[in-house]
C-alpha cells in the first residue's frame, strides 16, 4: 500500500513584512508517523510545503502518479484553511484514499472536518501508537469504535472514542524518516540557526505547567522522558545518517529533570558527539544552575531558548507562567558565563495589559541582556485556556484561522487576545519593541563580531523592516 504524508503551508501573504522570518522547519510528529509507515511496509512519499515550493497543482499531479491509498496530513491552526483545500482536492481526484488528520486543530474541530466529509478518520493526540491500529483496521483486522483516541463518521454520525492514554516508553518508537523530507532546507530559529544541516528531536514529551495562553495544555501534562542512552543514539543517527550539524530539541522543556540532562551530556561526550554537533533547546530559567550549564556547554549546547513572555511579575501571574524574573536575570548570567547565548521570547498584547505593562517587558528584555528577542503579540490559539475563557465570555468567535498569526502584520485582520488595546496600537508597540532592543551598538557589535551568526545582509534586511 501506498502512503501519501503532507506538511501543508499557511498562506504567507498574512506575514507581509514577517514573512522574511519565515522558514521550513523540522515536522518530526510527520517524520515518526513515517517512520512507522515504513516499517509496516508501506510505500510512503512526503509534500512538504514549508520545505518545497509545492502548490495545490502539484498536489493534483502527485494523486495521479502515486495513486496513494491513504493520505496523512498534520493540521495547525494557521493551515487549517489550506487542508480543508486539500481535503476538497483529494476528495475529487482520489476517490477511494482514506484521509487521515492529525494535528490539535484537526483534533479540536473534529467534527467540522468529518461533517463535511473532508476526512475519514481524525486522530487525537499522539500518534505513534494509534497509527498501528489504524493500520490494522484497513487491514480488516480491527474496528474503529475500538480503537482509542480517534474520531471518524458511522451511519452519518461523528464518533469520538475518547482520549488514549499517552505513550510511556518513548524509546520504543523508530527514529524519525528524515530521508524522505527536503531536511537540507531547514532551520530552527530564523536568522539564529548556529549551524546546518539541521534536525530536531524530542527528548520528552508532556509539560506539567499551566500557562494560560499555551495550546499544549490540551495535549497533556504527563511529563515523559527517553533514556540518555536512546537520545544519544538519535544524534548518532542524524550526524551520521543525514550529516547534521546542530540538534533542536523540541521538548516544551530541555533540561526539565537536571539528573536525566546531566546523564544526556554526560552520555553525548563519552561518544564524543559534543566535537562534531551543537544542540540547542527551550527550557526554563529556574531549571538551571551553573554546573548544569556547564556540563551542557561541554556537551554542545550553545543556545537556549526562555518564554519569559513579561517584565511585569503581576502579569506573569494572571497567565499562571511561574517565574521568577530576578532570577531569570541570575540564570541569563549563568549562562553567558560558559558562553551560551539566550533567546528570550516575549508576548505582547495578553488579556488585560496596558502600555505601561508592555514597557516594563521591553525594558526588561534589554537589563536583562538576553541575546535575542522576540516579541509576538499574543493570540488566543484554540486548546489554550486563554481561547476557552475568550469564547465562553463571547470576546472570540471567528473562525478565520488564517488569521491566527503572532506576526500578522493588518491590524483588520489580527486575532488578538485584549480589548484593552487596539490591534494598531500592538503593531506599533511591537515595531517599537524590536527597536529598541536590536537597534543599540552593543546589541548591533555582540551580533556582528561576537555571535556572528546572523549575516550582514540579514542584519540589514532587518534594520530595513523594522524601520519600515
Amino acid at each position: 500500500m501506498r502512503a501519501l504524508l503532507i506538511n501543508p503551508p499557511i498562506i504567507k501573504d498574512k506575514f507581509g513584512r514577517f514573512s522574511k522570518l519565515l522558514q521550513a522547519m523540522p515536522c518530526i510528529g510527520l517524520a515518526y508517523i513515517a517512520s512507522i509507515l515504513l516499517k509496516r511496509g508501506f510505500e510512503v512519499e512526503v509534500m512538504d510545503y514549508f520545505g518545497e515550493n509545492l502548490s495545490y497543482d502539484d498536489l493534483i499531479d502527485r494523486l495521479y502518479s502515486y495513486k496513494p491509498d491513504l493520505v496523512g496530513i498534520t493540521t495547525l491552526t494557521p493551515s487549517a484553511p489550506v487542508v480543508e483545500r486539500m481535503c476538497t482536492i483529494i476528495r475529487e481526484r482520489a476517490h477511494d484514499c482514506k484521509i487521515i488528520l492529525g494535528g490539535i486543530h484537526a483534533s479540536l474541530f473534529y467534527e467540522d472536518f468529518l461533517s463535511k466529509g473532508l476526512a475519514d478518520i481524525i486522530v487525537h493526540g499522539e500518534g505513534e501508537e494509534t497509527i498501528h491500529e489504524i493500520l490494522d483496521h484497513l487491514n480488516g483486522d480491527k474496528k474503529l469504535s475500538d480503537i482509542k483516541g480517534i474520531a471518524f463518521v458511522e451511519n452519518g454520525k461523528s464518533v469520538n472514542t475518547g482520549n488514549r492514554e499517552p505513550p510511556k516508553d518513548l524509546d520504543a518508537f523508530p527514529f524519525p524518516a528524515w530521508q524522505l523530507f527536503p531536511y537540507r532546507e531547514y532551520g530552527m530559529l530564523p536568522f539564529a540557526d548556529i549551524k546546518k544541516p539541521t534536525l530536531s528531536i524530542s527528548g520528552s514529551r508532556g509539560c506539567p505547567y499551566r500557562c494560560t495562553y499555551c495550546s499544549l495544555d490540551y495535549m497533556g501534562k504527563f511529563y515523559r522522558k527517553r533514556s540518555p542512552e536512546s537520545i544519544a543514539d538519535e544524534f548518532e543517527y542524524l550526524y551520521k545518517d543525514f550529516g547534521v550539524r546542530q540538534v533542536g530539541f523540541i521538548d516544551p522543556i530541555f533540561p526539565f529533570d537536571e539528573e536525566h540532562t546531566t546523564l544526556v551530556c554526560e552520555e553525548l561526550i563519552r561518544r564524543g558527539l559534543n566535537k562534531n554537533l551543537v544542540w540547542i533547546s527551550e527550557t526554563r530559567p529556574d531549571r538551571l544552575n551553573q554546573r548544569l550549564l556547564n556540563l551542557m556547554y561541554r556537551s554542545g549546547a550553545r543556545r537556549l531558548l526562555f518564554g519569559i513572555e513579561s517584565g511585569t511579575q503581576k502579569v506573569l501571574n494572571r497567565i499562571n507562567k511561574r517565574l521568577d524574573l530576578e532570577l531569570t536575570k541570575e540564570v541569563i548570567k549563568m549562562a553567558h558565563k560558559e558562553n551560551i547565548h539566550i533567546v528570550g521570547l516575549f508576548m505582547i498584547g495578553l488579556p488585560d495589559e496596558t502600555e505601561e505593562e508592555i514597557e516594563e517587558t521591553i525594558r526588561f528584555s534589554i537589563e536583562s541582556d538576553v541575546d535575542f528577542a522576540k516579541f509576538a503579540i499574543t493570540v488566543p490559539f484554540p486548546g489554550s485556556q486563554l481561547y476557552d475563557e475568550m469564547v465562553a465570555t463571547g470576546k472570540l468567535s471567528r473562525k478565520d484561522w488564517e488569521n491566527f498569526t503572532t506576526f500578522n502584520p493588518d491590524p483588520n485582520s489580527m486575532a488578538i487576545a485584549t480589548d484593552t488595546i487596539s490591534a494598531e496600537r500592538l503593531l506599533q508597540l511591537q515595531k517599537r519593541a524590536t527597536r529598541r532592543f536590536y537597534l543599540r551598538f552593543r546589541m548591533i557589535f555582540r551580533h556582528l563580531f561576537v555571535i556572528r551568526t546572523i549575516t550582514p545582509q540579514n542584519l540589514i534586511y532587518g534594520i530595513y523592516a523594522m524601520l519600515k
